[in-house]
């Protein structure tokens, strides 16, 4: 995915913290990390699961 903008010459990436709270920081800030990015369709449904380590969401339709 494409950065979510530039700001003197750095680019922002965005995310949502642990806490809920959202944050754009600088992409040479350690917390950015990786974060890979999955696209769905709109009709795709989370069938189960809550999104933790050890109850990873289902996706179905």
């Amino acid at each position: 995915m494409s950065p979510l903008n530039f700001n003197n010459g750095w680019a922002n990436v965005f995310y949502v913290r642990s806490d809920g709270s959202l944050d754009a920081p600088r992409v040479y800030w350690t917390v950015s990390g990786v974060r890979p990015v999955i696209n769905l369709r709109a009709d795709v449904t989370i069938s189960g699961g809550n999104g933790t380590a050890n109850n990873p969401y289902q996706i179905g339709k």
